[in-house]
């Protein structure tokens, strides 16, 4: 056996050495191999897909808000927008591009910074870091965009309000949705994180009709994340146009009249319950919510102590005063306590109890009837029948025309109202209810609580002989063109049989306030229309409430109106003018339609 020489068996020694080394090498990276093939290769697969191709959200085209005459009074226009592909970049690209991009929109860079966070994203990891880019600043974001790879320069609708404050409680606005919306999680009618979504109005309360449903797109990009192509879409399909029941020129009138006063003025359709104007003041100009309200203007509408984010037509609860009286006469007549030809001696004052109640101003109007009683606003009259007529019936007639109950006008957080009634005053405050009690409601004070368009549709409901109708905003649908009938839910008509006499005594009465001497509230006589209403003043605490309820013409009744103003002297003072001013501009509508129909 030959003996090799000791270097050389070192030699060979180190070259079996290196070569287990290189096998072990080889090894390692068949087994990486196999390990990145095998077993993470799809999810390779799927990153080198997406880096090649995105997912894009289509949003629908909202649908626009008309009045009944095709007026705009919300629609949508284009928006630049500024986007980033936030998944696909490591956050020190996210941070230059931020940087970059705050230099270029003249902005803060924790402005957009706080876009990115990835619950602000949309699914496909888009985030949309600025909206409503001025025409400037998109054009220098433009012609630098080959230097900030993911960027995405983009063109949405935005909500624009053409009218303002006039129709901001009306319309309402739209807003980003909420990161907390079920909706999101709902995979039949997809919304994304940066969806634009109904907020306040008739934008949330009709959102599902507005909305319409998005759609989708699969594009393929290039290097920088520019698109290249589209692969496969899913088209959105718009919302459908919501033609309201409001004129235009109506609640422009209504706007201006309520102008620098605190309260609501709610105009009614008699015969369909369509709301032509509904007006709360103050009002807010809803494009201050386009793109994101700053916390500077929200803080002046938040903590105005006028509350013009609340829509006191709807939401607002007052005591209504001597406009109870309407529903005082109508539960005398009905249960026969009194007649249209009792004549009651007023001395100025009634006592009940310990409690005196005296006329207004102090006033004595000696021997009166209901239509004097009414003319004039006769406090004793009222007080003197009140128990007689029992507290009951009084909540009862009051019910039957309507109040107590939300009127279904399609808008957000409706008020019920309270009419109070014995067993009520138990259950809820723990204790017994007193005559001194029905005395205060029958000329509605107390416990009582309204909304204007309860009122506005109580006076329909005498003008029409007791029925009570759902109040709408809106007339019709429309979409490509196609106009359909609305389908809402809404509450059913109701209608009460009173007696033809005890009717024709209250509308008596009420044609007497506007029309006949010394009547409360014939500052809202107006030529062209006869007017028939009731007015009224309620305090609560060292506030007065003024009211106005009344329909037109007395002949044959077409429109209702409530007017409520707070901070006020009387009904008849500051109420009733209100009512007069609107009124105008009614006749001269109707004036012009009947030159065009020839009448």
């Amino acid at each position: 056996m030959v003996k090799l020489p000791k270097s050389k068996l070192l030699s060979f020694f180190r070259l079996e050495i290196l070569a287990r080394i290189i096998l072990a090498v080889f090894i390692l990276l068949a087994l990486r191999l196999a390990y990145m093939q095998l077993i993470k290769g799809e999810n390779y697969r799927k990153r080198v897909t997406n880096q090649s191709t995105r997912k894009v959200w289509v949003d629908a085209a909202r649908g626009e808000i008309l009045d009944r005459n095709g007026q705009i009074i919300a629609y949508n226009s284009p928006e630049r927008n500024v986007a980033y592909e936030a998944s696909v970049y490591s956050k020190r690209a996210q941070s230059n591009a931020v940087t970059r991009l705050a230099y270029l929109l003249r902005c803060l860079p924790n402005e957009l910074s706080e876009n990115l966070r990835p619950k602000k994203r949309l699914p496909d990891g888009t985030a949309v870091l600025a909206r409503n880019v001025s025409e400037s600043s998109f054009t220098r974001v433009a012609e630098r965009s080959d230097e900030i790879p993911g960027l995405i320069l983009d063109y949405e609708s935005a909500r624009r309000y053409p009218y303002g404050s006039i129709f901001g409680h009306v319309t309402g606005y739209t807003g980003l949705i909420r990161s907390n919306d079920k909706r999101l999680k709902d995979s039949l009618h997809p919304f994304h994180i940066n969806d634009i979504v109904g907020r306040e109005g008739m934008e949330y309360y009709c959102d599902e009709i507005l909305h319409g449903r998005n759609g989708r797109r699969m594009v393929e990009v290039d290097r920088v994340g520019r698109y290249t192509g589209v692969l496969l879409q899913e088209d959105a399909v718009p919302g459908k146009d919501i033609v309201t029941t409001l004129d235009v020129r109506l609640q422009k009138a209504a706007a201006e009249a309520m102008k620098g006063r605190v309260g609501a003025a709610v105009v009614v359709e008699i015969k369909t319950g369509e709301i032509l104007a509904m007006v709360s003041s103050p009002s807010y100009d809803p494009n201050l919510f386009i793109g994101g309200i700053s916390q500077t203007n929200y803080a002046l509408l938040r903590d105005n102590p006028d509350h013009p984010l609340v829509n006191r037509a709807t939401q607002g609860l007052y005591p209504l005063g001597s406009v109870f009286k309407l529903v005082t006469s109508l539960a005398g007549l009905e249960t026969g306590v009194f007649t249209s030809k009792t004549v009651y001696h007023d001395t100025g004052e009634v006592q009940i109890g310990n409690h005196t109640i005296r006329n207004y101003h102090k006033a004595v109007y000696g021997d009166i009837t209901l239509e004097d009683a009414l003319r004039v606003s006769c406090n004793t009259f009222f007080c003197h029948y009140a128990n007689a007529i029992g507290a009951d019936n009084l909540a009862k007639y009051a019910r039957a025309l309507g109040l107590g109950d939300r009127t279904g006008v399609e808008l957000p957080a409706e008020s019920y109202g309270q009419i109070p009634t014995p067993v009520w005053k138990k259950n809820i405050q723990g204790e017994s209810w007193y005559p001194g009690d029905t005395v205060n409601l029958s000329i509605g004070h107390g416990f009582i609580l309204v909304t204007p368009v309860q009122i506005a549709r109580m006076a329909a409901a005498l003008a029409t002989g007791g029925t009570v109708m759902p109040l709408t905003l809106i007339k019709s649908l429309r979409q490509g063109g196609i106009e359909t009938v609305y389908n809402g839910e809404r509450p059913e008509t109701r209608h009460s049989e009173f007696k033809p006499e005890a009717l024709k005594a209250v509308r008596e009465g009420m044609y007497a306030v506007v029309n006949k001497p010394n009547g409360s509230g014939r500052r809202a006589k107006v030529p062209g229309i006869t007017i028939c209403g009731k007015t009224g003043s309620a305090m609560l605490g060292k506030k007065t409430f003024a009211w106005f309820a009344s329909y037109a013409p007395y002949e044959e009744p077409e429109v209702a109106m409530a007017i409520v103003v707070e901070n006020a002297t009387s009904g008849g003072t500051d109420a009733a003018p209100i009512a007069g001013e609107i009124y105008k501009t009614y006749v001269k509508i109707r004036k012009n339609q009947n030159a065009k129909n020839g009448k």
